[in-house]
Formats: C-alpha cells, sequence, structure tokens
C-alpha cells in the first residue's frame, strides 16, 4: 500500500526547504549595504579630488575593512584637501586592527613632511592624528626627530603624541629625552626643551615631579609596574594638557631652533 503524506507534514518540509520569509530580506539588505560599500570605495579611489573629498568626508563614519583599506591607499593622496579629510577618517577608525594600520601609514608620511618647510600645517595635523590613534608602533618614527633641528612647534607635537602611547617605552622615551636632548642648546633651547619634557612627563603619567631626569626615573621605576594605561589615556582624554610650544620658543620651521650666539 502506498503512504501518502499529510497536508500537515508537507508543510512542514516546505518550511524546511524554502528560505523563511524573515531571511529574505535580510539577504536583500545585505545585498544593498554590500553594494553601498562598494559604491563608497570607488568613490574614495575616483578621480575627481571633489569626489575623493566627500566620499572620504562620508567615510569618517563607516568602519567596513575595505573602507579602511580605500582610506590606507589614499593617504597619498595628490590633493591636500583630500589628505587632510583623510587623516580625519583614519582617526576615526575603531578596530584596533584598523587604528593600528591607521597609525603606520600616517607615521610612513612624517619624513617626507618633514622634508618640505611648506607641508608644516600638514605636519602638524599628522602629529595630532598619531596623537588621538594612540598607537605604540609609531614610537620609533615620533623619536626619531628631537634634536635642535626641529622647531619648537614640532617638538611639543612630537612629545605629546609620545605621551600619549599606552607602553612603558613611551615614558622612557620621555626620560631619555630629558636627560639627553634636554641638555641641547644655548639657553633658550634649554628652557624649553626642559619644560616641554617636564610637560610630557607629567601628561603621560599625571605626576608632576619636576625638571630632574632622576626624579623622573625614580617615579617610573616606583610605579611602572602597576601603572594603568587605560586610566591614563581616559584622563588625558578628559583633562587635556601636555607640551606645548610658546612665542620665541625656537626659530621657524625651515631654520629650525639655534643655539643663540
Amino acid at each position: 500500500m502506498r503512504l501518502v503524506p499529510s497536508i500537515s507534514s508537507l508543510l512542514v518540509a516546505a518550511a524546511l526547504l524554502a528560505p523563511s520569509a524573515a531571511a529574505r530580506p535580510d539577504a536583500a539588505a545585505d545585498a544593498e549595504a554590500a553594494k553601498k560599500i562598494a559604491t563608497l570605495v570607488e568613490r574614495i579611489k575616483s578621480t575627481d579630488p571633489e569626489v575623493r573629498k566627500a566620499a572620504v568626508t562620508e567615510a569618517k563614519t563607516e568602519q567596513h575593512p575595505a573602507v579602511t583599506a580605500a582610506l590606507l591607499h589614499g593617504v597619498s593622496d595628490t590633493d591636500a584637501g583630500v589628505r587632510k579629510v583623510e587623516l580625519e577618517a583614519l582617526v576615526a577608525r575603531t578596530d584596533p586592527t584598523a587604528k593600528k594600520q591607521a597609525a603606520s601609514a600616517v607615521a610612513a608620511r612624517l619624513p617626507r613632511l618633514t622634508a618640505k618647510p611648506d607641508d608644516h600645517d600638514e605636519l602638524m595635523r599628522s602629529l595630532a592624528a598619531l596623537h588621538d590613534l594612540a598607537q605604540p608602533v609609531v614610537l620609533k618614527a615620533l623619536t626619531d626627530r628631537l634634536g635642535l633641528d626641529v622647531e619648537a612647534e614640532e617638538l611639543a607635537a612630537r612629545l605629546k603624541a609620545i605621551a600619549n602611547l599606552p607602553t612603558a617605552d613611551a615614558v622612557e622615551a620621555i626620560i631619555q629625552f630629558r636627560a639627553s636632548g634636554g641638555n641641547q642648546g644655548g639657553a633658550r633651547e634649554l628652557g624649553y626643551r626642559r619644560r616641554m619634557a617636564r610637560q610630557a612627563f607629567k601628561y603621560a603619567t599625571g605626576e608632576d615631579v619636576g625638571n630632574d631626569p632622576d626624579a623622573m626615573r625614580k617615579w617610573w621605576k616606583e610605579h611602572e609596574k602597576g601603572f594603568n594605561y587605560e586610566a591614563a589615556g581616559l584622563r588625558r582624554a578628559k583633562e587635556g594638557g601636555g607640551p606645548t610650544a610658546k612665542d620665541g620658543d625656537g626659530s621657524s620651521p625651515d631654520t629650525g631652533a639655534k643655539p643663540p650666539k
């Protein structure tokens, strides 16, 4: 005798085989989202700088890996206006890997920017971006230029970015700068370089121990093991501060800071 499936069993089988009503809209939404991302990436890579600038501005709130990859590729855009919003979009990354990639890409451009006095404003924006991204991977790039040939505004920005890095190496770099680089130059340079080292140490640690590098070393040796980098970062974000350049600290960016004769 042939068995005839019941109506109820047929309905169950159909429900299992067919996509649910809820799944179909999800698939459509996913396809639409993927299309939107692809279009945004295309616009970021456009040959028209105005289109690129608008797309990069829109990308500030989009965290998709494909968008981040396009932003990283465009960090050296030929248009200064696009590069400016590129920095803002890269700083807006939230994924830890994306933030590290963004910081590395920005840091890689520093030597090119320091070689051209006309790029001083972009250099300062780049150093500010590295401060905000706060990725230890860029420490060497920041410490590469802390000598007397660096004008005061750039020096302050580099030290501030270093002080915001959540790593013991950054604090030790500040102490080393105070112990060696902070003793370079004439009376004017000694004054502002020591002041900036002190400000940087306080910004990094929350403690003002004065100008003496030995006092900095002593404090850090006593507190390094239990130091809370996350809490320190939250403090800096709330309170601000850090090294600053004042009028008369150094000479113009194209000549560098020179000891007085």
